[in-house]
């Protein structure tokens, strides 16, 4: 798909400017949701299907998710896999814990409380979970 805007001599006011950098980011967001969503999903959804489509969304291989690391973007994608372990497929703290990071129980439980805190205030994190969850039950 080929994106071009052509502009004459005419000055395009700030309305229109920002029209079509709206256009043109939906259909960037729409394209690279419909990239991840040629994983194949699962009959049952499971942990390890929810830290791909997690670590697909942030960019960073699944084996991150073990660093022993406090890289914001490696703990923040820990934490919503872990959340989302919790939300979708009902695992204990303890089993979430175990299979994200290799982590204790006390992690799942405070990664839980963390999203849900920055779901409450956050609009931009929020709207982050919802692309998430969309794309782990697509």
């Amino acid at each position: 798909m080929n994106l071009t805007i052509e502009l004459n001599k005419t000055s395009l006011s700030n309305s229109e400017i920002a029209k079509i950098l709206w256009q043109n980011m939906t259909l960037a967001y729409e394209l690279e949701a419909e990239m991840h969503t040629n994983l194949e999903k699962p009959d049952k959804l499971d942990i390890d299907y929810i830290k791909k489509i997690v670590c697909g969304y942030f960019n960073i291989p699944v084996e991150a998710l073990d660093y022993n690391t406090r890289k914001r973007e490696i703990v923040q994608a820990r934490q919503i896999a872990m959340f989302f372990s919790r939300k979708l497929i009902k695992e204990s703290h303890k089993f979430t814990a175990k299979n994200i990071g290799n982590k204790t129980h006390a992690i799942s439980v405070h990664s839980c409380k963390t999203v849900n805190n920055l779901i409450e205030t956050d609009r931009e994190f929020r709207e982050q979970i919802h692309e998430i969850k969309k794309r782990i039950l697509a």
